[in-house]
């Protein structure tokens, strides 16, 4: 039972990750886009 638990917190925690790491990818790409547009006018 305790691996178990142990188990599903860890996939938990690499979720987690994951999911902060998209987040900050799609603030990094809108930073960029949002440059190039000032950029081109």
């Amino acid at each position: 039972m305790l691996t178990k638990l142990f188990e599903h917190s860890e996939f938990f925690v690499s979720a987690e990750k994951c999911r902060r790491l998209a987040i900050g990818c799609r603030i990094c790409g809108n930073e960029q886009s949002y440059e190039n547009k000032k950029e081109k006018t």
